[in-house]
């Protein structure tokens, strides 16, 4: 993940802490484990077409003023035993927009500041997707 994904949400930090774990299981994600006192929340994905091995991922949460908290969810690829991965599709981002859906609908609308893609990141994965599938078709032929 290039950047981590951070929204603000008016709540108090309880209230947040439960809303990830809920929304992490919601998104059929493995929690791997969870510590109130630090604000920390670390779960995984399973393979996918994006990344054989998955993701491992955590969310941070802090008290923020004005009775907010603010979650930072962060991702990076797992090992895939000798198979090396250079890009990960940018799923772990994906990941953490799916898991803040879910935490909007328990805690309400959020206030984004990092980790939305805009149009040339998107036009970049599509762009690198297609050379990757003419490149196989190239190489099977």
């Amino acid at each position: 993940m290039s950047q981590p994904v951070v929204m603000t949400y008016a709540s108090d930090f309880d209230a947040g802490f439960s809303a990830v774990i809920a929304s992490v299981a919601d998104c059929g994600l493995a929690l791997v484990g969870a510590d109130k006192d630090t604000g920390l929340v670390t779960f995984e994905s399973g393979p996918s077409m994006r990344s054989p091995a998955g993701q491992r991922m955590s969310a941070h949460l802090e008290r923020v003023e004005d009775g907010q908290v603010k979650i930072v969810i962060t991702g990076v690829m797992k090992a895939n035993g000798g198979s090396a991965q250079i890009y990960d599709w940018d799923e772990a981002m994906i990941i953490a927009n799916r898991v803040f859906e879910k935490v909007g609908g328990r805690l309400g609308q959020g206030e984004g500041t990092a980790g939305a893609p805009d149009f040339a990141q998107l036009l970049a994965i599509l762009i690198a997707g297609l050379v990757g599938v003419g490149l196989l078709v190239w190489l099977v032929m």
